[in-house]
C-alpha cells in the first residue's frame, strides 16, 4: 500500500515545475495521455480483484496523469 501511494507522487517534481514554470517544452502529450489510457485496464482490474492497492494507485496514477495533460495544454 505504501507504494501505492509512493509510486505516483514520484511525479509531483516534474508537475511542480510544469505548473512553477508555466513551461511545458519537451513533455510530451502523446506519452502522459497514453499512460493515462493503459492505466485505466489496471484500475479496472483492480476493481474486479478488489484489490485495493491497486486500485489506489491507479486512481493517484490518473489524478496526477490529468494534472500533467492539463499543464502540457496550458503551457505546452
Amino acid at each position: 500500500m505504501v507504494f501505492a501511494v509512493i509510486m505516483p507522487a514520484t511525479t509531483i517534481p516534474q508537475i511542480y515545475k510544469t505548473y512553477v514554470s508555466q513551461d511545458a517544452t519537451g513533455v510530451s502529450l502523446l506519452m502522459w495521455v497514453a499512460y493515462c489510457f493503459a492505466g485505466i485496464p489496471w484500475l479496472i482490474y483492480g476493481v474486479v480483484h478488489k484489490s485495493t492497492p491497486i486500485i489506489v494507485m491507479n486512481i493517484l496514477w490518473l489524478v496526477v496523469q490529468i494534472i500533467m495533460i492539463v499543464g502540457v495544454l496550458l503551457y505546452g
